[in-house]
């Protein structure tokens, strides 16, 4: 198996300053995003139908080099 270098990012709540994940996007992850939020600070929770955009904005987000 061959060591490849991956772009990945580490999250971080704006809100409550944890560190949430390092990752790479997906669906997935922008749920538990939500989900954080919902739970660190509720009445900043965007619309469902809002973009992970909208989301993600409530974090910050420093990409990272890693191994995939």
């Amino acid at each position: 198996m061959a060591n490849k270098k991956a772009l990945r990012f580490l999250v971080s709540c704006r809100h409550c300053l944890r560190p949430i994940m390092t990752v790479a996007w997906s669906a997935g992850e922008i749920l538990h995003l939500r989900q954080h939020l919902e739970k660190c600070a509720p009445h900043e929770v965007p619309a469902d139908a809002a973009s992970a955009e909208e989301t993600v904005r409530h974090f910050r987000v420093i990409p990272v080099e890693g191994r995939a």
